[in-house]
């Protein structure tokens, strides 16, 4: 699952024939979260279920976090 950015946001509240502060309004009722959180918590729980289910030997946290999107921009 990929981050969704603002044009990202955009783009998908236009598909849906809303608008971004609709779609985000419309999260916020249905999940309690923002769009780019819920998609966040998304992804985290695919990281889980995969580290679940794999045998430790089997896969790297690196590729691993490359694979959900999720990556250190070298600020600590």
């Amino acid at each position: 699952m990929m981050f969704l950015s603002r044009s990202k946001r955009n783009w998908l509240a236009e598909n849906l024939e809303s608008s971004s502060s609709a779609l985000s309004y419309g999260f916020q009722d249905l999940f309690g979260l923002s769009p780019m959180r819920y998609l966040k918590v998304r992804r985290l729980h695919a990281v889980r279920q995969h580290l679940k289910a794999s045998e430790p030997e089997s896969f790297s946290i690196a590729i691993l976090a490359s694979k959900f999107w999720f990556c250190n921009s070298g600020v600590a």
